[in-house]
């Protein structure tokens, strides 16, 4: 009985330490990110150049927020969620002095995609797969 408790707890450990290492991998870094934008977006050198730190100052602040978020466990979600709100508007005025008005429309299309699809996974109403019609309009 008591070596199977062990190896319980030892299965949960690595299970652990395998959901650890693949949230890791799926963080996305600036430069990920800005190679990304090059790409859909037809930008030049100098602009990818100067889209960078915006993005990193962007980067950082959002994780300051959710560290913030994480060290209160009763913060008020719609604060956080204003501040990372103006966040974002603070980045597309800065890129909508980069970017042309094609990436720009782009840029903000893509944002409004994942946030969508960021809110639909994190709502407890999400869609099935049985459903018509996502939210987004697309036919599964």
């Amino acid at each position: 009985m008591r070596s199977k408790i062990i190896w319980y707890a030892l299965a949960l450990v690595i299970l652990f330490f395998l959901a650890v290492s693949a949230y890791a991998q799926e963080t996305t870094s600036v430069n990920d990110i800005v190679a990304k934008m090059k790409k859909e977006l037809n930008l030049t050198q100098q602009q990818a150049d100067a889209v960078k730190p915006i993005i990193d100052e962007n980067m950082t602040k959002r994780e300051e927020l959710r560290e913030e978020q994480n060290q209160a466990m009763m913060a008020d979600r719609a604060t956080i969620q204003s501040k990372i709100e103006q966040l974002d508007q603070d980045e597309n005025q800065k890129l909508s002095q980069i970017l042309t008005k094609d990436q720009m429309n782009k840029w903000i299309q893509k944002q409004r995609l994942k946030n969508a699809f960021n809110k639909d996974r994190m709502d407890d109403t999400r869609w099935k797969p049985e459903d018509e019609k996502h939210t987004l309009g697309i036919n599964f």
